[in-house]
């Protein structure tokens, strides 16, 4: 098998849910079918993360994601077809040689009111049109929860037997991973901390954590909230804690790496996972597989 992969979300620099995904499932991928070769497709410029004798590369140009989704990724695919094309993403090509496989990980922005950050009007219209195209078009819609499928079939009209719930797994490098005491003391964790860890979004709402540990009025002297993600709301959040005087309380890491997370996540007295919604909500199995409680 000559897999290729839309790996534009796995971006050195840029932590996202997708990417993460991305990298677990090519890491598995990698040692469970060391045959299989794995072709993926990236804008130009971007680190090429994996150095294996299975993986090659393709550069796509940058520009709009649209003209990318449906001109120059379908052109390079053309140039040399593999197999099967793979998306990590909702979105895929829609004229493709091969057969392609799409995942969808939630409805998010169609299911949630707009102060969540759901989508409305035309914003909203666009995206199920470009989704329900992609997914119509796909042999096989993967999803991470049963909770997403029902969404699905609700929302874009997918039949039953055309999706495939395969769930999500915890980064071995995360969940077998060791500790390493420099990183608290680089992070100036002296105390005991809650984590949390996700995009800073409206729907993960973190407001709620940082209102709430500014409420705390009892607590050690040098205990801490931390927070790892970067996002759109990250100036909000910062702005709100300034203005309730607790932003010298809080910890704000824009990105981590698996030692990192690693360590966080095994001395932490507990996960806080306060979204109003997920597709599936990795962090949470993240600390459940490295002993830690998580708060949901």
């Amino acid at each position: 098998m000559r897999i290729g992969v839309d790996a534009r979300e796995w971006v050195s620099g840029r932590q996202t849910g997708i990417g993460r995904y991305l990298e677990t499932l090519l890491g598995r991928a990698g040692e469970t079918r060391p045959e299989w070769r794995w072709v993926l497709y990236l804008h130009a410029g971007y680190e090429r993360r994996l150095q294996t004798e299975n993986i090659e590369y393709v550069q796509l140009p940058q520009g709009p994601a649209p003209l990318v989704d449906q001109i120059h990724l379908p052109g390079a695919l053309r140039a040399d077809p593999p197999d099967l094309f793979f998306s990590p993403y909702q979105k895929g090509p829609w004229r493709t040689p091969c057969p392609l496989i799409v995942v969808v990980h939630d409805m998010r922005p169609v299911v949630l009111p707009r102060r969540w950050g759901g989508l409305r009007g035309f914003r909203r219209r666009w995206y199920l049109w470009y989704t329900r195209r992609s997914t119509r078009k796909a042999s096989r819609v993967v999803t991470v929860s049963r909770a997403s499928a029902e969404d699905m079939k609700r929302y874009l009209r997918i039949p039953e037997e055309k999706i495939a719930v395969i769930h999500e797994s915890a980064d071995r490098g995360i969940a077998e991973g060791g500790l390493d005491r420099a990183v608290l003391t680089d992070l100036g964790l002296k105390g005991p901390y809650l984590l949390a860890v996700g995009h800073l979004r409206p729907h993960k709402n973190q407001e709620v954590l940082v209102r709430a540990w500014a409420g705390v009025e009892r607590y050690p002297g040098d205990a801490r909230l931390v927070l790892v993600g970067s996002g759109p709301d990250r100036a909000r959040l910062q702005a709100l804690a300034d203005e309730l005087s607790a932003a010298d309380r809080i910890v704000w890491l824009e990105r981590a790496d698996n030692q990192t997370l690693s360590t966080l996540y095994r001395e932490s007295s507990a996960l806080l996972q306060p979204s109003i919604i997920e597709g599936f909500g990795l962090p949470v199995l993240e600390a459940m597989a490295s002993g830690t409680p998580a708060v949901v």
